[in-house]
């Protein structure tokens, strides 16, 4: 057999091992990115708050929780300093950080006043 002969079959060789390789890590890459990528699942939890602060030019109320982290939302209504609020929460899509979660929605919980003046 000739030495070009044998060339020729090695190159040949080389190109159908390297496009089944190419093959091979295509149909890898594509497996992992499927398997890791998964749809943000929003989830929603309540909240206890106190109303921190009211600005009515911007219509907005500020409300802390007792771990110490701020929210808002916007709309004053009737809202007051101190009244207490269970706050309707969305984890954005996240879990295991809070920093992103969103006020969904705010109610008015009747103890404030009660807690403001002593009697509860």
């Amino acid at each position: 057999m000739r030495i070009d002969r044998v060339f020729d079959i090695v190159v040949q060789a080389f190109m159908i091992f390297a496009i089944a390789f190419a093959m091979v890590a295509c149909v890898m890459a594509f497996r992992v990115f499927h398997l890791q990528y998964k749809e943000p699942v929003h989830e929603q939890y309540a909240r206890s708050a106190v109303v921190y602060c009211i600005d009515e030019a911007e219509d907005t109320v500020t409300f802390i929780d007792g771990c110490g982290f701020i929210w808002a939302i916007k709309g004053v209504f009737d809202w007051e300093q101190g009244d207490l609020a269970a706050l309707l929460m969305d984890n954005n899509g996240t879990s295991g950080t809070i920093g992103d979660d969103i006020v969904v929605d705010a109610w008015y919980s009747s103890l404030g006043w009660q807690i403001r003046e002593g009697i509860a």
